[in-house]
């Protein structure tokens, strides 16, 4: 696991000095249409639709919404099936979501009886991702943050 988390941080971070904003256009994969508890939530996919879940969650910047995609096309060629959800496209799921609907937001596009193999989450997503983990342990299986914009630890 930690093999993986290194591997994938790797390519984000040879990524990251040419981070720029994304045009829904040229972005890898597929548009869709994600449906959420909260309405429609515009996303990419990649990879095979039977291959093992991972959900990448971005930063707070609606400009870099496509800051995953490098990693997301190289898990589809790894035979992942890779969602990235702009939670910036719906007003009920950017920066203000709380947990507990963060939480009942991933559960929804989660395919029934699956799990998330890999959950990424990048600064603002971290926390979000990190959060969700936490809550629903049993949903996933690894868990890689970058950069996550974290509570202060209490005492």
């Amino acid at each position: 696991m930690v093999v993986a988390a290194v591997a994938l941080l790797s390519l984000l971070a040879a990524d990251a000095g040419n981070a720029k904003a994304h045009r829904p256009d040229d972005r890898p994969g597929e548009s869709a249409i994600l449906h959420t508890p909260f309405g429609a939530v515009h996303g990419r996919v990649l990879g095979p639709k039977d291959g093992r879940i991972a959900i990448a969650i971005h930063g707070a910047n609606p400009a870099l919404v496509g800051e995953w995609d490098k990693i997301a096309s190289s898990l589809a060629a790894r035979g992942f099936h890779a969602i990235l959800p702009d939670l910036n496209s719906n007003p009920q799921t950017k920066v203000g979501i709380t947990d507990q609907d963060f939480a009942k937001l991933i559960k929804s596009i989660v395919p029934s009886g699956h799990k998330i193999s890999l959950l990424l989450g990048k600064s603002w997503g971290g926390a979000k991702a990190a959060s969700f983990a936490a809550s629903e342990p049993e949903m996933v299986t690894q868990l890689v943050l970058a950069a996550p914009a974290l509570p202060p630890a209490t005492a």
